[in-house]
């Protein structure tokens, strides 16, 4: 975890150097460790040994105590710590806020987050590097999950990262109708999806949920930690990824197809054989239905993941091609 962080604009005052030290080591035991009740209670020994990296003498417990506060530690997780993991970070973390209840924040702790059912939700949090507590009710119709005194709630992040919607699309169920499978979110997230120019398939459960393919979760696997990643990829029978692969590839990167250059994605001569019936031609008929499936307004953020798909097939392939000519 501490090689995720680093100290940023120290000042030349010897006093002001050590706070900050001391307010880095905090922030990173209480992001790690999490912090219920009095995030003194979390200052031991041990962490300081494992988390202090600044080569000086290590401070002492009760030193850390009086240097730092919670109000003090808040800010300094939001302006001063950049978390640069490619999964793990602010924006995936408030990503997946997004399939519950409001964040609710408190003067004297950190903030909790809250969410009913989701099971995929819970193993999530589970396998994250951050600390919290999890606490599960259990009513009759429904469970009620809270995740408590979450420290990483206050590390700054962005909506409009590709992190942010696979911590919103990592947290959806797969679910099998009429023998299609599909992936499904609570109705909350209709508007959103909409407004990302994603599909909406179907509605079931009293339109309690909403269906989509799972093209999209797929997609964005790649930012997605490891319980959860190959989750929608490789579903037989998935909804409309026979169409929507090919339409998404031929428009972001071209009619040069590399078979599984993202999830779904066949052969170029398998598409070619699927569209042969059309009578403008294959790759003319992908521009029509990408107009007909209304795929033209998709967010940004699709073409951008299409792309780094592509990226990341070249990288491997050309890793292969290098051992292939040392041996």
């Amino acid at each position: 975890m501490s090689k995720e962080y680093i100290l940023t604009d120290l000042t030349h005052n010897k006093n002001a150097i050590c706070n900050e030290k001391i307010y880095d080591l905090v922030s990173q035991i209480c992001l790690k460790y999490g912090a219920p009740g009095s995030i003194y209670s979390k200052i031991k020994d041990q962490y300081i040994y494992e988390l202090w990296k600044h080569g000086d003498p290590y401070p002492s417990v009760l030193e850390t105590w009086w240097r730092s506060s919670v109000k003090t530690i808040k800010w300094y997780i939001r302006n001063k710590i950049e978390c640069r993991d490619e999964i793990w970070n602010g924006d995936f973390i408030w990503g997946l806020t997004k399939n519950g209840c409001d964040v609710k924040f408190s003067k004297n702790y950190f903030p909790s987050f809250s969410w009913y059912q989701n099971k995929v939700l819970e193993k999530i949090i589970r396998s994250s590097p951050f600390g919290g507590g999890i606490t599960c009710v259990v009513r009759e119709a429904y469970r009620r999950y809270k995740w408590v005194q979450v420290p990483a709630l206050y590390l700054s992040h962005s909506e409009d990262s590709i992190s942010y919607l696979a911590g919103v699309l990592s947290c959806g169920r797969v679910y099998i109708k009429d023998k299609i499978n599909y992936v499904g979110y609570n109705r909350g997230l209709k508007k959103y999806f909409e407004s990302l120019g994603i599909p909406i398939e179907r509605e079931c459960n009293r339109r309690r949920w909403v269906l989509i393919s799972p093209i999209w979760p797929a997609l964005f696997s790649l930012r997605m930690p490891e319980c959860v990643k190959n989750e929608f990829v490789g579903l037989k029978g998935a909804c409309n990824v026979n169409l929507y692969a090919p339409i998404l590839w031929k428009t972001y990167n071209g009619e040069n197809f590399i078979r599984r250059g993202i999830p779904y994605l066949p052969c170029r001569r398998k598409i070619y054989y699927d569209f042969a019936g059309e009578k403008e031609g294959a790759m003319p008929a992908l521009d029509r239905l990408r107009v007909e499936k209304n795929l033209v307004a998709l967010d940004y953020r699709v073409r951008d993941i299409v792309k780094l798909w592509k990226k990341e097939k070249c990288s491997e392939k050309n890793k292969k091609s290098e051992i292939a000519s040392k041996e």
